[in-house]
């Protein structure tokens, strides 16, 4: 598919899509204008800019805000009143701007928010008749003007890799001094006036970025649904190598990797006031023994030997089977535990990845299943599977302890033990996907090897 094709509706979902956006124009209505706030507060908050008349572009619409901050109406001006669609004419629009978002050659590339600017163009036109084409043919050659290819990268805090790595659709790779002077001296080309405030902010950029990892995705969309997807993808491929981070091994430690700006530091900001004035305070990151995570070519060698191959395959093969997409969710919600600072959080995120794989239903008994088919899965010798099973035993009642008493994970020693179970027994079911087809494949051989 060239660039120029790439965004396309089915013929029949498109006379679909155009015959309810039709019907849509009788249930345009006049919205009276409304009555001024009584609300005379106005909190006293610092002003960065001033939006005047001048900086307005195109026509001024508005549109009203729902639970959940999703449009319920959505209104354009027409001879200098406005008109629109709210109520369940509104929620038909929305069916329709969600329906062509959804379609495949949209899906990847366009976001929701475009269609439904792109759509409600449409919409008002129509109306006042200035449009001749159908709203599917405006919405497709709209949309498709604004399609580019970017590469973007989404830099991780403290993230620092000696060579590429790919993990999927992804790949890592690091931020260079000499990438950075040539943005600077790109922004200072850009600026007509002074550029005095340039040096400043790209000493903070530095600061922040300078050999750090990024998380790069090569994409042909629009940029709002290219930036929404690479931090989607992002999201993902830092969730999984943290898969590998030593913090799933020692519940003393925890990563802090994570994309650059949702870094779980705690800080602490304190003034000191003095007859109702500022007269100093105090600053600071909490976590003092927060580290860098350093992957030189010999750590990512052994991340290989350890199963990382493993891992991105399993991401990108993810719609293969409903195995695969299992354990790949498994593994997110699993990651999640090495980030968090309570150990009860930790150990929660944990049990709940093992759970998602390794029980059938809300119905079995949770413990008894999870300690024995753990046990089996990491195929250890009787002994070793028979303290797999009181480790388990001993975690479940940590978890009752804290979910039923509010009490927190007390013996570490054992914590430390389950967590080295439950890490290989989450790599075990990654090295396993090309057996399984689904998650009943894998708990009907689980239960053949328990007869045996």
């Amino acid at each position: 598919m060239n660039d120029k094709s790439a965004l396309k509706l089915h013929p029949e979902a498109a006379n679909n899509f155009d015959d309810r956006a039709n019907s849509l124009i009788g249930d345009i209505t006049f919205l009276p204008p409304q009555a001024s706030s009584t609300n005379t507060f106005r909190p006293d908050v610092f002003m960065s800019a001033h939006i005047s008349k001048e900086d307005i572009v195109g026509e001024v619409g508005f549109e009203i805000i729902g639970p959940f901050e999703k449009p319920i109406a959505k209104f354009f001006r027409h001879e200098g009143k406005q008109y629109g669609l709210a109520g369940e004419g509104f929620q038909r629009f929305w069916a329709i701007v969600t329906g062509i978002q959804g379609s495949p050659s949209f899906r990847d590339r366009v976001s929701h928010d475009s269609v439904l600017k792109t759509a409600f163009e449409w919409v008002a036109k129509k109306y006042r008749g200035e449009i001749g084409v159908s709203l599917t043919e405006h919405v497709v050659t709209e949309c498709g003007k604004r399609l580019r290819r970017m590469e973007l990268w989404v830099p991780i805090y403290r993230l620092h890799i000696q060579s590429e790595i790919r993990m999927g659709p992804c790949i890592f790779k690091t931020i260079s001094a000499a990438m950075l002077k040539e943005w600077e001296q790109f922004r200072r080309s850009k600026l007509k006036g002074d550029d005095s405030d340039i040096t400043a902010v790209f000493r903070s950029e530095r600061k922040k970025m300078q050999g750090t990892t990024a998380v790069v995705v090569e994409l042909f969309a629009e940029p709002g649904r290219g930036y929404d997807l690479a931090q989607e993808l992002a999201e993902t491929a830092v969730a999984l190598l943290n898969f590998f981070h030593p913090a799933h091994g020692n519940p003393r430690m925890r990563s802090h990797t994570t994309l650059l700006g949702q870094e779980n530091m705690r800080t602490e900001r304190i003034l000191v006031v003095e007859n109702g004035l500022i007269r100093g305070g105090r600053s600071g990151v909490l976590d003092k023994a927060a580290s860098p995570w350093f992957l030189d070519d010999a750590r990512i060698r052994d991340l290989k030997e350890d199963g990382f191959d493993s891992v991105s395959a399993l991401w990108e093969n993810e719609k293969n089977s409903e195995y695969n997409a299992s354990v790949l969710n498994a593994l997110l919600l699993y990651s999640k535990s090495s980030l968090s600072l309570d150990l009860t959080d930790r150990l929660i995120y944990i049990l709940a990845a093992i759970e998602s794989m390794l029980l059938r239903n809300s119905n079995e008994p949770v413990q008894k299943n999870i300690g024995e088919r753990m046990a089996f899965l990491i195929r250890k010798s009787v002994e070793e599977r028979k303290r797999v099973v009181h480790v388990v035993e001993e975690i479940y009642k940590a978890r009752s302890s804290f979910l039923h008493h509010g009490q927190g994970v007390k013996n570490i020693d054992v914590l430390a033990e389950f967590m080295t179970y439950a890490w290989t027994a989450m790599l075990t079911l990654v090295l396993e996907a090309k057996h399984f087809q689904s998650k009943g494949d894998l708990l009907e051989a689980i239960e053949n090897l328990k007869l045996r």
